[in-house]
């Protein structure tokens, strides 16, 4: 089973909202559920077919126990992540949405990457606690 099993039923907040009647009542709706709309399946193990051979021929280079650090600037539920292997990859996102950026880090954590699960923790404290990004 892979590491992401769970959060692939978790559905985006864009993808539960009422559709705008009108383009005026656009940018209330994005408001709303903040874009939120996970990368379907399909699409993900397309870019991920495209970008694997990169990262095996890089991790190759340095050394086979060598990781790869991957990131994504809008996580959401890492749908992009969900092909990696916590054992090759080193993963790392942030978003605006703090409940799916959680269930991830516990998911993460589970799977055994609890050291990497704890910065991530740290870095979204930092996000969303100003006291905490101001240390």
């Amino acid at each position: 089973m892979s590491w992401y099993g769970n959060l692939q039923a978790r559905a985006s907040l864009g993808s539960q909202a009422a559709r705008p009647d009108s383009l005026a009542g656009l940018h209330a709706a994005r408001e709303g559920h903040l874009s939120q709309f996970y990368t379907p399946t399909a699409i993900a193990r397309f870019l991920w077919e495209l970008v694997e051979p990169a990262i095996d021929e890089a991790i190759g280079r340095v050394d086979y126990e060598a990781r790869v650090s991957l990131f994504d600037n809008s996580i959401g539920s890492g749908r992009l992540f969900q092909f990696a292997e916590p054992d090759r990859h080193i993963l790392a996102g942030a978003d605006v949405h703090e409940a799916s950026i959680s269930a991830l880090i516990d998911l993460y954590e589970q799977w055994g990457k609890p050291q990497e699960a704890v910065e991530w923790r740290r870095e979204l404290e930092a996000l969303t606690d100003p006291d905490v990004s101001d240390q």
